[in-house]
């Protein structure tokens, strides 16, 4: 769920499809619309170059789509937005795939993207798979100055699929700082690979985060 776009009082659910194969793997993401039932009654595709979507590189596997945050109206318009993983794009200046890269997109009422940019971190490891699972939440840290959200960021194959979760404060523009959470010791753990926040759950006035690590064998 992403919010109410067109003002017909129901939330619009975007569902991404990152193993979409026109191109490669090169993903996309449904906007959908939905009537007092829950029946889609409508869809925006966004994609390579469609309905706003960023220009994606061709003949490889981005998987645009890996994962979806909503972000509320974030920036100075009435329309929510969203943050769009794709865990396999190359970074600029990068060595191979599977870097990853984060979308903020921002959206109109008809579903499409006005505009967008992207972000990466962890430039020192190649492949980390940067942008496996999304979670935002304003609970975590100062986010009532320039209109933040903290971003939690899985990147499930870094250090040789040990994995990392990084949180990112981010405005309409840019991030503004962010911090890092490591794998505890097992090697090919693959922390990060989902990642959720549940809200305060032992009353400290922080919000809790659940990490999976979908790596862990025989509950090592």
């Amino acid at each position: 769920l992403i919010g109410d776009l067109d003002g017909d009082g129901r939330s619009e659910v975007a569902i991404g499809a990152n193993d979409q194969r026109t191109n490669r793997q090169q993903g996309r993401v449904y906007v959908s619309f939905l009537d007092a039932d829950g029946y889609m009654t409508s869809y925006t595709l966004i994609r390579d170059e469609e309905n706003g979507g960023p220009n994606l590189p061709r003949g490889f596997d981005i998987e645009f789509g890996t994962s979806i945050a909503a972000l509320g109206k974030f920036d100075d318009d009435s329309v929510p937005d969203m943050a769009v993983g794709a865990n396999n794009l190359r970074r600029a200046g990068g060595d191979a795939l599977g870097d990853g890269a984060v979308f903020m997109v921002f959206l109109n009422s008809s579903g499409a993207a006005k505009s967008h940019w992207n972000f990466t971190l962890g430039a020192e490891d190649d492949a980390a798979a940067f942008g496996t699972s999304l979670a935002a939440t304003k609970g975590l840290g100062d986010t009532t100055t320039q209109n933040q959200t903290a971003l939690v960021v899985g990147a499930e194959a870094y250090s040789a699929d040990t994995g990392r979760v990084y949180i990112a404060w981010v405005n309409a523009t840019q991030v503004l700082s962010y911090t890092y959470i490591d794998a505890v010791t097992v090697d090919e753990e693959l922390f990060g690979a989902g990642a959720a926040a549940l809200g305060d759950l032992n009353g400290d006035g922080v919000t809790d985060l659940a990490i999976g690590a979908r790596g862990i064998i025989n509950n090592h």
